[in-house]
């Protein structure tokens, strides 16, 4: 859905892993001790709330979602995981957090729009945190300039 209807296309493969809550955790643990440049910045995650994470050392790169999540949060999760790796292919240096976590929450909104699933939309935009508030940039910004100006968006903040 990502790739047809948004034009978000990964050209490195890039795994699906479901995993248990203890083994997230290991993946995160490992991230979070990791010393290559090139790895997943994991500094401000914490370890009991999270569903999903991307990953990349070097060329492999990965999906990890938590096993078990509602069909709803599942789609949220891998979609919003599934648009960091969007991200690293193609806005490697992005760092500032409500445009980097925006654009994966707005495609994540997306996705779950795409599927009908309104009420889980709903709850995106409830959030007051970083995720919602970047989501509702992001949505602002689509409004007035679109798809393409959202990535342009991006783009600009490099």
């Amino acid at each position: 859905m990502v790739g047809r209807q948004l034009g978000f296309v990964l050209n490195v493969p890039t795994g699906l892993a479901l995993v248990d809550r203890n083994q997230l955790g290991e993946v995160l643990v490992h991230q979070q001790s990791a010393t290559q440049g090139d790895e997943t910045d994991t500094r401000g995650l914490d370890l009991q709330r999270t569903l999903g994470i991307y990953t990349r050392r070097g060329m492999r790169r990965g999906i990890y979602v938590q096993t078990g999540l509602p069909r709803m949060l599942f789609l949220q999760v891998a979609a919003h995981e599934y648009a960091h790796a969007w991200q690293g292919e193609n806005l490697p240096g992005l760092q500032e957090s409500l445009v980097h976590e925006g654009f994966a929450e707005w495609v994540a909104y997306r996705v779950m729009g795409y599927y009908g699933l309104n009420k889980g939309q709903e709850r995106m935009l409830d959030r007051q945190d970083i995720y919602g508030q970047g989501l509702r940039w992001a949505l602002e910004l689509e409004a007035r300039q679109g798809t393409n100006g959202v990535v342009e968006a991006c783009r600009r903040s490099l």
